[in-house]
């Protein structure tokens, strides 16, 4: 399964704590909470002995992946059962619980992160070999450990010592929502860096995003945010974001000509992130994509009166030409199938 866009195996964080040898049994289930997803594990000691939380933490953290460490440990007595005699997660779901606060080692959970042994505290996160994906990572393993930054408030705070000032001390407010005078218009919102462009753009404060979706179920755009952010962050923005079914393709985006009216009088930020950035595609259907889907949207700003972004990914050619290894070449978008791997 996949925890805030990480793939997770909740068994094998469980036999990494019975593992441990510091208790007798041990459960662990995924909460809600607010947009995002945590872990959650209970443990219950072995006879006659007390669990060392601040161990097995330790324990954990040099076992597993930061954001595969339970963010609350919580001792019982005993687990519960179901009739069938095994442990009955639901309940573990339902239990009022209230973890004792635990310090959190910011420093290692960047260094984790940034694969360095000793991170500079007063160097930029993106100084020191961190990409914004590699941001998204260490902004889960934060949340992991309870604490919650947004992506904007990490870029304002790109240094380990402003994030350790922001968490631990009275932090500045954070900054003022952004106020749009008019709505957003979004394609690309099923992708990776679409979906999560999305997101910031609903964190700071626009009111009115239209998100345009291909085809006419909007269940896979749905889908999409809920497997990366949890359904906390759909039911929290669904107000705000309107899905426009359509096709970049398609002249006037395929859209009905009311909706192209409603988003040339709404629109004032058109960002444009869909594309097909595919090397093993047709090419005719790339610059179908490409080519026309741009042409078709830059219309609507054209008509809206609108500020135009336009952001796209690449797709690489891999490493190397598998009959001749060792030949170096070039490979553009030109290119198809030249025997790469």
């Amino acid at each position: 399964m996949k925890l805030n866009g990480q793939r997770i195996e909740l068994a094998e964080i469980q036999s990494k704590i019975i593992s441990s040898g510091l208790v007798a049994q041990a459960a662990v289930i995924v909460v809600a909470d607010g947009d995002f997803k945590a872990l959650r594990a209970f443990v219950t000691p072995k006879p006659g002995e007390n669990v060392d939380l601040p161990a097995l933490r330790r324990w954990l953290e040099s076992e597993l992946p930061g954001y595969m460490v339970p963010s609350a440990i919580h001792v019982l007595e005993r687990l519960p059962v179901t009739d069938t005699g095994k442990t009955d997660l639901k309940a573990l779901e339902t239990l009022e619980t209230k973890p004792a606060p635990a310090p959190v080692p910011v420093r290692q959970i960047t260094e984790e992160a940034l694969s360095l042994e000793e991170v500079d505290k007063n160097r930029s996160f993106f100084e020191q070999g961190g990409t914004s994906l590699t941001a998204l990572n260490l902004l889960s393993r934060y949340y992991n450990h309870g604490l919650s930054m947004t992506l904007s408030q990490f870029y304002a705070s790109p240094t380990l010592k402003e994030q350790q000032a922001f968490f631990f001390k009275d932090a500045e407010p954070a900054p003022e929502a952004a106020k749009a005078p008019k709505g957003v218009f979004l394609t690309g919102a099923t992708g990776f860096f679409g979906a999560h462009l999305l997101r910031e753009l609903v964190e700071r404060g626009y009111e009115k995003i239209y998100c345009l979706v291909r085809g006419t179920d909007s269940r896979r755009f749905e889908d999409t945010l809920e497997w990366y952010f949890g359904r906390g962050f759909m039911s929290r923005a669904s107000k705000r974001i309107t899905v426009v079914n359509g096709d970049i393709t398609s002249p006037g985006l395929g859209i009905s000509r009311e909706m192209w009216e409603t988003l040339t009088a709404d629109a004032g930020l058109v960002i444009h992130a869909a594309a097909d950035v595919r090397h093993y595609a047709d090419s005719d259907e790339a610059v179908i994509t490409n080519r026309e889907g741009t042409r078709n949207v830059l219309q609507l700003a054209k008509e809206a009166g609108a500020k135009m972004v336009y952001i796209s990914t690449v797709s690489l050619g891999s490493e190397f030409i598998r009959n001749q290894p060792e030949l170096v070449r070039d490979f553009s978008e030109d290119d198809f199938d030249i025997g790469q791997k």
